[in-house]
């Protein structure tokens, strides 16, 4: 390879001509000449025909055989592409025997990944076999539980048992009075509650009578306006008034104010006037034979009620209009 580099720098030298000349004559610049000097032919690869061309014309500008110069370069060549393929088979060769290695590697680690994922064996568990055997020891205790309990009730049993029948006579025998006891003291509440009925029956009987005694015949000739007659032999009789809403109020009797009776506001407690209110009693006893009317005035008539021996003066919704109103009750002899 160095032998036409040297053999034009030789050729040159021996003649006395400069690299600038010799670029001057042949108009190749002086680093492509140096090029050539130095045998640096790997920077022209792929252009050896350039290269064929300078040499020619280096050879024709010193007087040297083209041929010759030809001849070397075609061995020069020849020696490069033997190089390159050389170089070509071992690259080959390097690159097959890394594909070899890869491919080794690559199958350890596919082995170490099948290695990875293989799954390890389950146990088997003896967990059944030993639940079975604490349900056996459980069974077992439970059996001779009820065998214990078995052998109790039977010992029980046979001590009753042997009880001579005496005892179960007496037994018996001091039942009996107990029963008869409490039969007695049946009878005896059932006797008392009689009693207390037949009790009730003749307070009611008197309540009756005494209602019939009070009995009144009430008459009513208008608006506010009534009569009553007692049963002969009245000697007094009641009149009751309920005031349910808040009223003034005052009573005369016989044609004059009545001191029994205070006038003023009854049932004040009920601001609101309700009907529902719980209404205030006034209760008055007269003498039958005395008494002929009365008058019992109000400020605000709304909801009153009137009794005359407990019996109820009918009052007509329409004369619950409030405003001063007046009660007129007389006696009819």
């Amino acid at each position: 390879m160095g032998n036409i580099s040297e053999h034009v720098k030789r050729e040159r030298e021996a003649r006395g001509v400069t690299l600038e000349e010799l670029a001057k004559g042949t108009f190749i610049s002086v680093a492509v000449l140096k090029d050539i000097e130095s045998g640096a032919f790997d920077k022209y690869k792929g252009d050896e025909l350039y290269l064929k061309m300078y040499l020619r014309k280096i050879a024709k500008y010193l007087g040297l055989e083209e041929r010759e110069l030809d001849a070397e370069f075609e061995a020069l060549t020849q020696e490069i592409q033997l190089e390159e393929i050389g170089q070509g088979k071992k690259s080959k060769r390097i690159i097959e025997e890394n594909k070899k290695n890869a491919t080794i590697s690559g199958k350890v680690s596919d082995t170490f990944k099948d290695l990875k994922n293989v799954k390890p064996k389950k146990t088997i568990s003896n967990k059944r076999v030993y639940e079975d055997r604490y349900l056996m020891r459980y069974f077992k205790y439970v059996l001779v539980g009820l065998v214990c309990v078995a052998i109790i009730f039977v010992v029980w049993y046979s001590i009753v048992a042997s009880k001579s029948p005496s005892d179960g006579t007496d037994f018996n025998d001091n039942k009996t009075p107990t029963v008869e006891g409490n039969n007695d003291k049946g009878v005896q509440n059932t006797d008392d509650n009689n009693d207390k009925k037949d009790e009730k029956d003749d307070e009611n009987d008197k309540k009756d009578d005494e209602k019939t005694d009070n009995a009144v015949e009430v008459t009513k000739n208008g608006s506010l306006d009534y009569n009553f007659k007692l049963k002969p032999g009245q000697e007094t009789f009641k009149f009751k008034v309920e005031f349910v809403a808040r009223s003034w109020c005052r009573l005369n009797v016989n044609g004059a104010e009545y001191e029994g009776f205070k006038s003023g506001i009854y049932n004040d407690a009920n601001k609101s006037n309700s009907l529902d209110a719980t209404p205030e009693t006034i209760e008055l006893e007269f003498n039958a034979g005395e008494f002929q009317n009365l008058e019992l005035t109000f400020g605000y008539f709304m909801g009153h009620r009137f009794y005359i021996n407990d019996t109820l003066l009918e009052v007509d919704p329409s004369e619950y209009s409030g405003g001063t109103k007046t009660l007129k009750i007389t006696q009819v002899k």
